[in-house]
């Protein structure tokens, strides 16, 4: 059926409906500037080539620009981003910070311990995962808040019910 139409045949269809289909888009949208330019062909205001504003509400559909009364301008110099710490460097943190590692530290070690009861997991294994999870909480290891967390630690082991069971003594040495 291609074969029976020429090359010929098929530019003229394709000028003929692209013809059609922007005669159709200027009809419909630019109607009503095409009669002021036939009603009034010399006035300069009526020229097709103008800025086109049928309606002055279509323009400010969105509203006005207006700045914001309550707009914040942070300059990049007073940005700050936080340094990861090298294993054995003291930290300035504050207590607050130091309380949201433990909190971190914990959910991290929580999910391990997740994966770990239901993979079977052995206590080789937890060991593995608490270095390294632990590695990432230099700060928390060095602070004041170590041994309430070792023994949060140990009882979360517990009740996981695990198939090892791990003392607050062997859960600070893993953290050494």
């Amino acid at each position: 059926m291609l074969s029976q139409i020429s090359w010929g045949q098929y530019v003229a269809y394709v000028a003929v409906a692209g013809l059609l289909y922007y005669l159709t888009i200027i009809l419909l949208y630019y109607r009503s500037n095409l009669l002021l330019f036939f009603k009034d062909p010399l006035n300069s205001q009526n020229r097709l080539g103008s800025d086109f504003s049928p309606d002055e509400k279509i323009r400010d559909i969105l509203g006005k620009p207006t700045a914001s009364v309550n707009e914040n301008v942070v300059s990049s110099s007073e940005l700050q981003f936080y340094e990861h710490e090298t294993r054995g460097e003291l930290s300035d943190q504050s207590s607050t910070s130091i309380i949201e590692d433990k909190g971190s530290f914990l959910s991290d070690l929580n999910e391990s311990l997740i994966i770990l009861k239901e993979a079977e997991g052995t206590k080789e294994e937890f060991c593995a995962l608490f270095q390294v999870v632990s590695s990432k909480y230099n700060a928390l290891a060095q602070s004041s808040e170590r041994q309430a967390t070792v023994s949060v630690v140990s009882d979360l082991i517990s009740a996981k019910e695990l198939n090892f069971s791990l003392t607050p003594q062997e859960v600070d040495k893993l953290w050494a």
